[in-house]
C-alpha cells in the first residue's frame, strides 16, 4: 500500500472482537514499514466508539494517536480505555517505567457507558 506524503499518516485498525493485549502490543505481531513507521491503531469496535465520543475534538483523538504510537513499544494494557483513561489525565507524554501497565483508569468509562446502555434499552 503507498500512503501518500502528508502531514501525518494513521493506520487505524476496528477490529470486532477483543483481543486483549494484543492490541496495545501490535508491533510484535505485524511488521512495521520503514520508510512510513506508522504504527497501527488496533481497537474493538465498542471502546472505539468510546474513544472517539469521549474525545472533544479530532485534534484531541489525532494527539490520542500520536500518544498511542509514541508509546507503542512500551505500553502494555489489557483494556484499550485503561490506555485512554491513562492518556486523558497525563496527556500525551513519553511513558516512565513506572507506568508500562497502565490499569485502574477504565472505571469511569465502564460506569458512563453502562449507564448510558442502560437507558437505551429501557426505550426498546
Amino acid at each position: 500500500m503507498r500512503i501518500s506524503p502528508a502531514k501525518k499518516n494513521y493506520i487505524i485498525c476496528v477490529t470486532a472482537e477483543n483481543f486483549g493485549i494484543i492490541p496495545s502490543e501490535i508491533n510484535k505481531y505485524v511488521t512495521i514499514d520503514e520508510k512510513t513507521k506508522i504504527i497501527p491503531y488496533v481497537v474493538n469496535i465498542y471502546d472505539f466508539e468510546i474513544v472517539t465520543n469521549e474525545c472533544k475534538t479530532i485534534d484531541e483523538f489525532w494527539d490520542y494517536l500520536d500518544f498511542r504510537m509514541k508509546n507503542a513499544d512500551v505500553v502494555t494494557g489489557v483494556d484499550e480505555l485503561d490506555i485512554f483513561g491513562f492518556y486523558k489525565k497525563r496527556g500525551n507524554v513519553k511513558i516512565s517505567v513506572e507506568d508500562l501497565m497502565i490499569l485502574n483508569y477504565t472505571l469511569e468509562f465502564d460506569q458512563k457507558y453502562s449507564a448510558l446502555d442502560k437507558e437505551r434499552f429501557k426505550k426498546v
